[in-house]
């Protein structure tokens, strides 16, 4: 089966204020998500070059929901995410997400710098070879531009709801009750956002899976 490759950078990351303590903050949040993930993950989170980072999963069962996870804790400041899946020309890096290459990497690249020419955020899927998924991309784009409209606490309630926190805890957490949780998650329609994310991942998989199991009869 091929892999997924993630590449990601912030938006407008030049007018971050106090840049160094961000940076640390980042810095943790990719560090945390690479235990959490642990499972999925091929080669860990890692920063690049300035605002980017990048990392390769295995499939796409815990990829999507990271990239929220990420937005969540970096919220005010926004991401693009450009995941593609497809083979690698390297071997892959366990240690950290560097000193790989191949087309998974080169598709993934291609669809940033599309996301970064039409100015948009938003979470877009290509593959290597072959068609990229364009209901799952309409989706998502859909949900990105929902969320424009999400204040950080939305963000973080959404990264609670990902993570299978009871409405107590999300409470507990927030500083709200949780007649207003309730409320938060029904306005907002995350239970849908999250059942959408979900599909989505179901749906990249099973192409990973039929794909894995054409190349096995073919050879």
């Amino acid at each position: 089966m091929n892999p997924v490759v993630l590449i990601a950078d912030l938006v407008r990351s030049r007018d971050i204020p106090e840049r160094a303590q961000f940076q640390k903050r980042l810095s943790a949040t990719l560090q945390a998500l690479s235990v959490q993930s642990a499972e999925s993950l091929l080669s860990p989170y890692t920063l690049t070059l300035g605002d980017e980072f990048q990392a390769v999963h295995a499939d796409f069962r815990r990829i999507l929901p990271d990239c929220l996870r990420i937005l969540a804790e970096l919220a005010p400041v926004r991401a693009r995410f450009a995941l593609a899946a497809g083979p690698l020309s390297t071997e892959i890096n366990p240690v950290a997400a560097l000193e790989m290459d191949g087309p998974a990497f080169l598709r993934a690249r291609e669809l940033l710098g599309e996301l970064k020419t039409q100015s948009r955020n938003v979470i877009q899927v290509g593959w290597a070879e072959g068609a990229d998924p364009g209901l799952v991309n309409a989706a998502l784009g859909l949900l990105a531009g929902t969320m424009e409209g999400w204040k950080p606490v939305t963000l973080r309630l959404f990264r609670h709801l990902l993570d299978g926190r009871s409405v107590d805890e999300m409470a507990a957490l927030l500083g709200m009750t949780p007649r207003g949780v309730y409320k938060h998650i029904a306005g907002r329609h995350l239970q849908e956002a999250r059942t959408l994310l979900k599909l989505a991942g179901q749906e990249l998989d099973g192409r990973l899976g039929r794909e894995a199991g054409e190349g096995r009869e073919a050879t």
